[in-house]
């Protein structure tokens, strides 16, 4: 007993460490929820769970879904002390580009990104509801294809997810739709640390959640409950921006239209600029070289498409003239939306994916959010190299 204790006590402090070496070498993650958690993983994974990491994709093996994916150390850190194929330079290549340990976790069919990974998860709530369907789909093959004395199907799916799961409404609905199915097969594990960035969960948060679960006919509560409690910051920007000297360019008052101006050149543009929030800056330095190439350039900023919808036609033309057709947008995140501003003639710059982990530097470059692709595609739109 001895043994097996101080071997469970060095499986949970690896767990632990482990992510916070991740998290401290990629400077970026969450270190919190893994160390307060690898007693609730090692348990699961060594005492609970069915799985074969040498075959991943073995048909009936338990899944387990990381609901609170911010803490994906976590489960980094499980999966490589479990024997599955996570080596210990993949942990420390945590968040980086192309790494197999992603800020959040990532699924890929045939589990060739990261071996263990049942589901990606980010968005808090979206790990507990695709529990569910999974928990469906295992009982619907078990009910078509076990016969008597042959079940090939009997599989379990657990989730451990956190108080921002059980404040998002699609947990409730799918928690509600589990106990109505009487889903025996489904567990969740939920982490009740009363924690949000912004202090305490009762700022918010005061209901009693094992209660709605009994409501929803759930036989038992498995509540996690830990006492730590530790600093936290309210962060109101990601990057460093600059300021835009409005003695230069265009006020302010512009954002009150939706979309106005920011920095023009001398008669018609011959190439357009737009973005919004933090990609303004990329537009206005491409700005800065583009007329100092000889090519006349405007930067719209656009805050806001629906109030910019709604100004008058003058307005909207005085703003996008329609004879200028080079026209480039400008997004860290979907493509969606811009078409109908750049037309026909036009290039966005954004992307059509989920994207990828890594440090902001290596995305911007991956992904051509720099200066100097943006210069590139204006001067390959107007026909200058």
């Amino acid at each position: 007993m001895a043994t097996e204790t101080t071997l469970d006590g060095l499986c949970i402090n690896t767990t632990r460490t482990l992510s916070m070496d991740g998290v401290q070498k990629a400077n970026s993650g969450h270190p919190g929820t893994a160390m307060a958690l690898a007693p609730v993983m090692h348990t699961l994974w060594d005492r609970f769970l069915h799985f074969n990491p040498t075959q991943p994709r073995w048909l009936n093996r338990d899944r387990f879904i990381l609901s609170c994916g911010h803490a994906s150390m976590l489960l980094y850190s499980t999966l490589h002390i479990n024997g599955f194929d996570l080596p210990l330079a993949e942990l420390m290549n945590f968040r980086q580009l192309h790494s197999k340990c992603p800020g959040h976790p990532e699924y890929t069919p045939d589990h060739s990104l990261t071996p263990g990974v049942e589901t990606t998860t980010g968005p808090l709530g979206q790990g507990v509801a695709t529990s569910v369907g999974m928990a469906m789909a295992s009982r619907w093959l078990g009910a078509h294809y076990n016969r008597p004395g042959h079940e090939i199907i009997s599989h379990n799916i657990v989730a451990l997810c956190g108080d921002g799961c059980m404040m998002e409404g699609i947990s409730g609905e799918a928690a509600s739709l589990a106990g109505h199915l009487g889903l025996s097969n489904l567990i969740w594990v939920y982490d009740n640390n009363h924690i949000t960035i912004e202090g305490n969960t009762a700022l918010a948060f005061t209901e009693d959640v094992a209660t709605r679960f009994m409501g929803y006919h759930w036989l038992e509560i498995h509540q996690y409950t830990r006492g730590e409690r530790g600093p936290v910051a309210l962060i109101l920007s990601r990057q460093a921006l600059p300021t835009v000297d409005r003695s230069k360019y265009a006020s302010a008052t512009g954002v009150k239209q939706g979309a106005y101006v920011l920095a023009d050149a001398d008669g018609t543009p011959e190439v357009m600029l737009m973005a919004t929030g933090s990609e303004v800056q990329w537009c206005m330095a491409a700005h800065e070289q583009l007329q100092a190439d000889g090519i006349k350039t405007r930067v719209v900023s656009m805050p806001s498409w629906e109030i910019f919808e709604h100004q008058s036609k003058a307005y909207r033309e005085a703003v996008l003239p329609p004879s200028c057709r080079a026209r480039i947008a400008v997004e860290m995140a979907s493509t969606f939306g811009w078409d109908r501003y750049v037309g026909l003639d036009g290039r966005i710059i954004a992307r059509a994916d989920f994207g990828a982990s890594a440090p902001l530097k290596d995305l911007l470059k991956e992904f051509g959010f720099t200066v100097e692709h943006i210069v590139a595609e204006a001067k390959a739109l107007v026909g200058r190299k």
